[in-house]
């Protein structure tokens, strides 16, 4: 970036950041522009609705719970994730079952995903993260799910905006997207999240 794409940056956050406290719009959990906010999410994944949240581990969380999965239910995930997912399955009681991920990259094997379905019949639920650059096979996990009536949750922290080789937009594929806005992530708040 240029120092003056910078500069202009800075000053849109700077003039936003004083309007949102003029307002007194910072204080307030609920308003313009959280709704806006909402809004441009949800688009972010090919519409729907956003619900706004603490963290995208809370929104998983959120998930889990609206889905009724709660003690001793298990829950796919890839064997490589970012912990907080785990630990938002151990939140609700549920028991996180860890799948192989491809030799050459961080994405689930479907044949190691395939063995697991049939070794846990009782799974509702598959969260597949889109991790380091690499997005997730969704159109097969789509697929793999819908003739084993599983949920998918696609978790988008890192990679919100992006799309798969078919064109589609990470996180329209699954049942339910999960977004955070951490400071390392591509949409930053410092913190928040969104379902």
């Amino acid at each position: 970036m240029t120092k003056n794409l910078l500069r202009e940056v800075d000053d849109a956050i700077r003039t936003a950041a004083e309007a949102a406290i003029a307002g007194g719009a910072h204080r307030r959990y609920v308003g313009e522009y959280s709704a806006r906010l909402a809004e441009q999410v949800a688009s972010l994944v090919g519409g729907g609705h956003a619900l706004l949240c603490c963290s995208a581990s809370a929104a998983l969380e959120i998930a889990l719970r609206g889905l009724g999965v709660g003690q001793g239910q298990r829950v796919l995930m890839a064997a490589y994730d970012y912990p907080g997912n785990a630990w938002a399955v151990e939140r609700v009681g549920a028991r996180p079952v860890l799948v192989d991920v491809q030799r050459d990259g961080w994405n689930l094997d479907t044949g190691s995903l395939l063995a697991a379905i049939e070794r846990c019949s009782d799974a509702k639920v598959l969260i597949a993260s889109h991790l380091h650059g690499q997005t997730q096979d969704t159109d097969a996990l789509h697929a793999i799910c819908q003739k084993n009536r599983l949920v998918l949750i696609e978790d988008c922290c890192q990679a919100i905006g992006a799309r798969r080789p078919s064109s589609r937009l990470v996180g329209s594929m699954g049942d339910l997207a999960t977004l955070s806005f951490g400071g390392g992530k591509q949409l930053t708040a410092g913190r928040g999240g969104a379902l």
